[in-house]
C-alpha cells in the first residue's frame, strides 16, 4: 500500500466513524465505539463495517452477528460475572467477555477510486440491511445458521445445550472441548466454570468422580 494510499485509508475510516453516527440514527439503531447494535424481542443483533486494503484495492465490508438475549446472561453466571447483566446492551456486543452470536451475513464491496461517496453509499446500504435483519431476525434464524465450528462456536454450543436442560450432551461438549474454553476469570477458565454449573443446575448428577 503507497503512502497515499495509507492517507486515503485513514481518511476513509475516520469519515465512516462519522457517517454511520448519523446513518445509524436515522434507522433507530444505536453505535458504540466501532459496533452498530440492534435489539427485538430477546434477540441481539450486532453489525461490524469495516474499511480494507488488498492488492491496492479499497474495500468496505460487512458483518451481522445474532445471538438470544438469554446467551450473555447464561455465559456470564457461568463466568461468575452476573454484575454484567446490569450493564448497558452496549455492553454485549464490544465487551471482552461476551458471545459474539452467529454470522448471519457478510458482504464486501469495492470503493473505486477510494470515494467517500462510494462509501457513504455502500455504508448506507449494508445499514439499512442490517435494520432488516434486525427487524425480522428469529431464534429460529439463529440455529438456522448456528456453525459449531465457528469462532466460539463450541461455546455457544455448551450454552445452547445446558439452556435447553440437555446436560448429557452439554458434559460431553464440555469435555472434548479443546483447551480451557478461551475465557478466564479470577483465575478459572470457562471449562472448569462450565463443569461447576452443569454439576449445580443437573442436581449433581454429573458431580463428583464423574466430571
Amino acid at each position: 500500500m503507497t503512502r497515499e494510499q495509507q492517507r486515503k485509508l485513514r481518511e476513509l475510516n475516520q469519515y465512516l466513524s462519522k457517517l454511520l453516527k448519523g446513518i445509524v440514527k436515522s434507522y433507530g439503531l444505536k453505535k458504540k465505539d466501532y459496533m452498530v447494535w440492534g435489539k427485538k424481542g430477546d434477540m441481539y443483533f450486532s453489525l461490524l463495517v469495516d474499511i480494507r486494503e488488498k492488492d491496492g484495492r479499497c474495500f468496505c465490508s460487512s458483518l451481522e452477528r445474532m445471538k438470544p438475549l438469554w446467551m450473555d446472561d447464561l455465559f456470564w453466571d457461568i463466568m461468575d460475572m452476573p454484575e454484567n447483566k446490569k450493564e448497558p446492551l452496549s455492553l454485549r456486543c464490544i465487551g471482552a467477555f461476551a458471545i459474539y452470536g452467529m454470522t448471519c451475513y457478510e458482504c464486501r464491496q469495492e470503493l473505486p477510486e477510494w470515494s467517500p461517496d462510494a462509501l457513504e453509499r455502500c455504508a448506507e446500504a449494508y445499514v439499512r440491511h442490517f435494520h432488516d435483519t434486525v427487524s425480522s431476525g428469529t431464534i429460529e434464524d439463529y440455529y438456522s445458521v448456528f456453525d459449531s465450528e465457528s469462532y466460539q462456536g463450541s461455546i455457544q454450543d455448551i450454552l445452547v445445550l445446558i439452556h435447553n436442560q440437555e446436560y448429557q450432551g452439554a458434559r460431553e461438549r464440555i469435555q472434548s472441548l479443546e483447551g480451557n474454553g478461551q475465557f478466564q476469570n479470577k483465575g478459572i477458565w470457562f471449562k472448569e466454570y462450565a463443569e461447576r454449573y452443569l454439576s449445580v443446575c443437573s442436581g449433581d448428577m454429573f458431580s463428583g468422580h464423574m466430571l
